[in-house]
Order: C-alpha cells, then structure tokens, then sequence
C-alpha cells in the first residue's frame, strides 16, 4: 500500500535535513535502516526538483512503513527542536496529512 502527499519545494529540502538527522541519531540499525531508506526517496525527489526547478508543489509516494517512518521522525522532530513559524506550520499541516491519510 502506499501513501502519496504534495509537498512544496521548500519543505521537501528541509524534509531531507530533518531525515538526514534523524539517521544520524536513531538508536537501533532497523530505525536507521528505514530513516535511510527514506532518506534516499526525499533526496531523489529534491535532485529532480534542482535539475527542473518550476515552484509546483511535488508528489512523492511511499510506501506504508516509510510513510509512518517519516511521521515518528517528524513528531520526534517537533518535539525537540525550535524552527520559525512558517517552517514550523509547514511541518505541523505535513504532519496532520500524513497522519490523517495513515489512519
């Protein structure tokens, strides 16, 4: 099964700093394992959005497993860390759809 969200550019690159620490500081190989997977779906979806940069939002699918991945590094994300306003809203409503698409 998989789940497919939009995401605007400037999301997705902070998405991708977001998961790249998030591998850095997960505790066990399987977590590191599935961080670093979704790491690589984000980073090909940033590469192709610098190869044609056009300001649309961008569709990226994932499967369940790297869906919810991405919402416990997101949660984990929020709790811990301090972002302005606008990163932080943009954060909080990719939280709420995924959660709401993964329920």
């Amino acid at each position: 099964m998989k789940i497919s969200i939009k995401i605007k550019p400037e999301t997705l690159v902070l998405l991708q700093r977001i998961i790249l620490i998030s591998c850095q500081v997960a505790n066990d190989k399987f977590s590191q394992s599935l961080r670093s997977e979704l790491w690589e779906a984000v980073t090909k979806k940033c590469i192709n959005y610098t190869q044609k940069p056009d300001g649309k939002c961008k569709k990226i699918s994932l499967r369940y497993h790297l869906a919810h991945t991405l919402l416990v590094c997101l949660g984990e994300f929020l709790q811990h860390r301090s972002l302005d306003a606008y990163e932080e809203n943009q954060l909080q409503s990719l939280l709420n759809e995924l959660d709401q698409k993964l329920c």
